[in-house]
């Protein structure tokens, strides 16, 4: 979550809020958006002097601008020049299905059917952000100097979108099986 942060307050200052909105809009794949867990990174990067906050007034509300800073800056580039490492799958939905036998017999094809309603609605979404961005790079609306960068979120949510089909094909076949079964 940290190095998504100083990401995302890369090129410009965020309020709490506006972080939060933008790991919600596609990169909520990656980390989760929950205020919690953006507060406590927050909190260790400004402990860290990674980032400052600024408070601010804008029409009356009170707010709080994150910037990240020289040290924030040079702790990302170090991080995003490093080779790039093999994670690990941690899913909460891999367990259940891990322990699916153990659940009532009855119910796992609703259940599978209504995760891969949620899977297409989430693919639906990644295709309609990669369909944009490639309307934008036709278009020619991309200033040279964020183009490498774009290529490569544009890479990241394709890489996303192929993920999700994926799994949507895989429990697709796992439901045909389950049905199979009964």
């Amino acid at each position: 979550m940290d190095n998504l942060i100083l990401g995302l307050l890369f090129f410009r200052g965020r309020t709490l809020y506006e972080i939060k909105e933008r790991i919600s809009q596609g990169l909520n794949l990656m980390y989760s958006p929950s205020v919690g867990s953006i507060q406590a990174a927050i909190k260790k990067l400004l402990a860290a002097g990674l980032i400052t906050c600024e408070e601010q007034v804008e029409n009356g509300k009170f707010k709080k601008v994150y910037s990240v800073t020289g040290a924030g800056r040079a702790a990302f580039g170090e991080w995003i020049n490093s080779p790039l490492e093999t994670g690990t799958v941690r899913s909460p939905e891999l367990l259940k299905l891990y322990f699916m036998g153990l659940s009532e017999k009855e119910g796992r094809a609703a259940r599978i059917e209504q995760y891969i309603g949620e899977l297409n609605g989430t693919l639906l979404t990644l295709r309609m952000t990669v369909d944009e961005a490639d309307r934008i790079a036709a278009a020619g609306e991309i200033p040279p100097e964020m183009k490498d960068l774009f290529n490569y979120q544009m890479i990241s949510a394709q890489f996303a979108a192929d993920l999700m089909a994926f799994q949507v094909n895989w429990f697709t076949d796992l439901l045909h099986r389950i049905k199979e079964e009964n």
